[in-house]
């Protein structure tokens, strides 16, 4: 199947530009396609939400009623205790927003969430010492949830001991939330307080029970089968304790095991319960001490008499929090292990090791996907309704919660490819020149005896690889750059190598790229170098005017620059050194005095041990002068310039850090002429930033910075509000131990997406901006699933129910005539009723987020209503198509000021079909023309011209693959044609009649649309999960209805 594509010349013309391709006239206003303001990023990547100082746990729980588990994130303390609760509340889609806080007045050790009063809403427990030693005086205090997240009332009970652990269960079988403290009472002992619930959330003590050793975790479940709850408790001395309960709020002597001999003591217990086998039998994961172990031991019935210990590979990750549940999705529990190390370079991540019913797990097979700095905590929930169990886990170092969102295809976070080991660097350029983005990344220093290779990694402009070639280097790659230096328009490289396995790296090879359309370079290198010292970082620029690109090399162990100029013959001159005034210089490259030289801008640490900014001016010839002037900065890492407040000066921003782990900021100088600047402003961002990018990220025309935060595994994102100020940074999730980044599209949707060099994955991530999400037309509640819609002619009226079946809502909006046109008119993530009238050409909306309706005057009689998000700012847009002149007629916004656009771009008889087909956040102009597609992308204005169905298919269009793209489809007679724009396949699914109206939609929420129809004889839905391909009917309307479920209805 071909895909025809041309981009068309456009010639001017009296207010309009001509466009003629195919043979087929179209008419564009002048203000027409650039790339849309993106306002929303959609990042294919977990997040990082900051929380208090510390976080130590967090519990996932839905806390306003709407379905979607909000969390609870305890902090505040550096003891290992908390002083504060945080409530994140999810807004349905698996983005949250801090709510509210509770303070307490006693160091709380541990938590969790039930409904102790029985009021169908879920309350808060804490428990913790309150005065010192272990035998101090407890407290346990109950937080009532008035049903919005908001907790008021509490009740407070006082116990003897201290608080290691709190869990819930129903002791007494009376139905009401019981609860179990693990306490350490000193002297090697512990107990087990118990505490009754009267089923009001008041509670009366009903014993202490005594177990094998100081408990340090504690959990709750049936673990001999008798149909009555049982206590767990792993100690300090490596063994556990059972409480078997006899159903009536007491329990029988502890029965003791042991966990491990190998360890005198457990102090950092995480203990995790699950049926990890499939006999219905609740079994134990525990990992204990400071090691990078965990033990698991089944459940034989009668106790745990095996533990078998797991052993992760050397590199230093430690658990520090294990969960249980299915993640991957193949019906088997899996692990979750979130864990750091003990040392400089270790890692913060999440663990997942896959079940496979048996109760044994390969950790050679582990995956691990990135998480904040740190983890303390990990916690499994459906966070955004798409039927796929998602993490979080609290990060005690960076501060922050990591919200990793379920892929689908075992990952959590964005997508990663394979590298060389310990990838350090990254550049990206088309290398094979087929016109996709490809990168080439190396590692910093191999294990000692071995040797790298650049790995040239070659995109198949769909966000993914499509091939790999290996260019030979040495020990090491301490940089990398790509530029064109032989003027044949193919990028080359230029690598710093090592000598050694030592890391040093003082020689420069060139490699330049042969063509042929392979992505191959000179081997062995066409030229090399060796300097004096070793080399910190590259630039390139034409720094003596001969129209040749020159290299700048700096220095990682001296205040030391070498120029080498280029040559006629693509390599260089010998090199030229010289001293800079900060020693380990990062250098980067501009015209800063507006003289129409190159200059240098230098940041590291002066003499004085403090960290500047200086300006090197370029005298033409390849020499430079100093300016006496300086920036003063702490600790620069990494530097960029640009110009941020559109002012024709160019800025600089450094990146700056005081250690691995303390939190990084980004300093941003503006430029005020003469190579001098303003003082710098400071921005938060991620730990230990070692790479910035000056960008435009939003398609804004404004240089956002992006960077790559080493320790905290993520990438911060500021955004430019217009006059050289920032947003403060949104930080995402990239992969473990990014180094170093760089910038291009990718996917080809003519938005910028980022690559990481991550070196503690041996692998890059490729993080994608989907920009706002295709604006979801009937999601009337706004939890990100499309609901249940028709609309009845016969009495004017919009009946709608919510996709978890709970609620029907009946909204009287237009008259029998009239076309329903939903949308999110006022982008407050709520779908809006909306009906377009053709006897008088005007649009009545009623909008979700005022309950106000108004009327708009826009088409006439004979139109058809096309709205959708054309601009891509998250909203809906009026437009219409008028099939007897061919042109659409959009106009942006809902007041008098709004932006009209009229396109010619069709016959009469072509049927409009707007859609995202190139991934850009914005609607692109297509028609469906009896079996042939065409559709002018909004990315670059290319037509696209595209044969799939036949004569009386009836379009179908949504993104059945989930990669942001709308896929073409058509519905014949019960039969559905799919091409999956992904991987460029056919998709066939035999599902409905031929008298059923499809309906494609999101219905569960994992932004990949269902296959749907609606029967109108029988007023039934059914519907094909994506999510797990599971059959869902539902019986919601009748005949003569109209289903407005579909995300297409033209």
């Amino acid at each position: 199947m071909k895909i025809f594509v041309r981009q068309c010349a456009f010639q001017k013309a009296y207010f309009f530009k001509m466009l003629i391709c195919f043979g087929i006239l179209f008419s564009l206003s002048a203000s027409s396609y650039a790339i849309g303001v993106c306002t929303v990023n959609k990042l294919n990547t977990g997040s990082l939400i900051p929380v208090g100082f510390n976080p130590r746990q967090v519990i996932a729980g839905d806390l306003d009623d709407d379905g979607a588990p909000d969390m609870v994130v305890l902090s505040g303390s550096s003891s290992g205790s908390a002083n504060t609760a945080t409530v994140l509340l999810n807004d349905r889609r698996g983005s949250f927003t801090s709510f509210n806080s509770i303070s307490f007045n006693f160091a709380v050790s541990a938590a969790t969430l039930a409904d102790f009063n029985q009021d169908g809403t879920l309350d808060l427990a804490v428990a913790g010492t309150s005065s010192s030693g272990s035998s101090g005086t407890s407290s346990l205090v109950i937080y009532f949830n008035n049903g919005n997240g908001v907790f008021s009332t509490q009740n407070t009970f006082t116990f003897q001991g201290s608080v290691t652990g709190l869990a819930t269960g129903d002791f007494n079988s009376d139905g009401a939330v019981d609860i179990a403290l693990s306490n350490s009472t000193g002297n090697n002992f512990g107990t087990v307080t118990v505490f009754l619930n009267n089923s009001f959330g008041s509670f009366s003590l009903a014993g202490n029970f005594s177990v094998g050793g100081q408990p340090r975790a504690i959990a709750v479940a049936d673990f001999n089968g008798d149909g009555t709850q049982d206590v767990v408790t792993i100690n300090t001395n490596a063994t556990g304790s059972i409480l078997s309960g006899n159903g009536a709020g007491n329990f029988q002597v502890a029965t003791n095991f042991v966990v491990t001999t190998n360890s005198s003591s457990f102090f950092q217990v995480a203990l995790a319960v699950g049926d990890l086998n499939n006999d219905n039998r609740p079994d134990l994961v525990v990992a204990g001490g400071d090691s990078n172990t965990f033990f698991t031991l089944l459940n034989n019935g009668g106790g745990f008499s095996n533990s078998v210990q797991t052993t992760f590979p050397s590199f230093d990750f430690r658990p520090r929090s294990i969960a249980i549940g299915q993640v991957i999705g193949d019906g088997n529990v899996d692990i979750v292990i979130a864990g750091s190390g003990s040392f400089g370079d270790a890692i913060s991540a999440t663990a997942i090791l896959a079940g496979n019913g048996s109760g044994t797990f390969n950790v050679a097979n582990a995956v691990y996907s990135p998480t904040g700095t740190s983890p303390t905590f990990v916690a499994i929930a459906d966070f955004n309704g798409d039927g796929r169990n998602d993490l979080a886990t609290t990060n005690s170092t960076s501060n922050d919660v990591s919200v990793l969102l379920n892929n689908g295809f075992d990952r959590f976070g964005p997508n990663t490819f394979p590298t060389t080991a310990s990838a350090g660097v990254i550049v990206a350029a088309d290398f094979n020149g087929d016109g996709n983005l490809d990168t080439a990344t190396a590692a910093l220093q191999p294990a000692s005896g071995s040797t790298t290779n650049i790995l040239i990694s070659f995109g198949n402009g769909m966000g993914g690889v499509s091939g790999t070639q290996n260019v030979g280097a040495g020990n090491g790659v301490q940089a990398l750059i790509t530029t064109d230096l032989n003027n044949d328009s193919r990028p080359d490289l230029i690598a710093a190598i090592t000598s050694s396995s030592s890391g040093s790296a003082n020689t420069i090879y060139v490699f330049l790229n042969t063509g042929n359309n392979l992505g191959l370079f000179s081997f062995p290198p066409s030229a090399s170098f060796t300097l004096s010292f070793s080399i910190r970082a590259f630039a390139v620029g034409d720094f003596n005017n001969d129209g040749r690109r020159d290299l700048i090399a700096s220095s990682s162990n001296s205040n030391s620059i070498a120029i080498l100029l280029g040559t006629a013959s693509g390599t260089f001159a010998a090199p030229t050194t010289f001293a800079a005034p900060v020693s380990n210089p990062l250098v980067t490259t501009g015209d800063f005095n507006n003289d129409g030289r190159l200059d240098l801008a230098v940041a590291g640490n002066a003499s004085s041990g403090a960290g500047a900014i200086f300006i090197l001016l370029g005298n033409g010839a390849g020499s430079f002068t100093q300016l006496s002037e300086s920036v003063a900065v702490n600790n620069p890492t990494s530097i960029t310039s640009g110009d941020f407040n559109g002012d024709s000066i160019l800025d600089v921003a450094v990146t700056n850090t005081t250690n691995f782990s303390n939190v990084s900021a980004v300093s941003v100088a503006l430029g005020i002429g003469g190579g001098r600047f303003g003082q710098p402003t400071s921005y938060s961002v991620g730990n230990d930033a070692r790479s910035i990018m000056a960008v435009d990220f939003n398609g804004d025309s404004r240089l956002d910075l992006i960077v790559a935060n080493r320790a905290s595994n993520s990438v911060s994102i500021l955004t430019n509000t217009g006059n050289g100020n920032f947003t403060q940074a949104a930080n995402f999730l990239a992969g473990i131990f990014p180094e170093q980044l760089a910038v291009g599209d990718f996917n080809n949707d003519g938005r910028n997406e980022v690559v990481t060099a991550n070196r503690g994955g041996n692998n890059f991530s490729l993080i994608t901006n989907s920009c706002q999400e295709a604006v979801t037309k009937t999601d009337f509640n706004g939890e990100g699933r499309s609901d249940f819609a028709v609309f009845r002619p016969s009495i004017g009226t919009w009946l709608v129910l919510s996709n978890d079946l709970r609620e029907v809502r009946n909204q009287q909006f237009g008259t029998g005539t009239d076309i329903p046109t939903p949308g999110d008119y006022d982008g407050d993530g709520e779908t809006d009723f909306a009906v377009f009238r053709p006897s008088n050409g005007t649009w009545y909306i009623f909008r979700s987020s005022t309950n106000r309706s108004f009327a708009l005057a826009f088409g006439t009689n004979g139109d058809i209503p096309v709205a959708n998000d054309y601009d891509g700012d998250g909203r809906t847009d009026i437009a219409v198509y008028r099939p007897s002149n061919g042109t659409w007629y959009i106009r942006r916004g809902l007041t008098t000021q709004s932006q009209f656009s009229a396109f010619r771009f069709g016959i009469s008889t072509d049927r409009p079909v707007p859609a995202d087909y190139d991934g850009d956040g914005r609607a692109d102009l297509a028609v469906y023309r009896d079996g042939t597609w065409i559709i002018l992308r909004s990315s670059n204005s290319s037509v696209v011209i595209q044969p799939f169905g036949i004569a009386g298919d009836i379009p179908v269009i949504g993104d059945y693959d989930g990669d942001g793209k709308s896929d073409l489809a058509v519905y014949r007679s019960g039969v559905w044609y799919i091409f999956q724009s992904r991987t460029s396949s056919l998709r066939v699914e035999s599902f409905g009649t031929a008298s059923d109206r499809p309906q494609p939609a999101d219905y569960d929420g994992d932004n990949r649309t269902d296959i749907a129809v609606f029967r109108p004889s029988e007023g039934n839905w059914f519907v094909l999960r994506s999510s797990d391909r599971q059959f869902r009917g539902v019986a919601f309307g009748a005949a003569g209805d109209i289903p407005v479920a579909s995300l297409y209805r033209y």
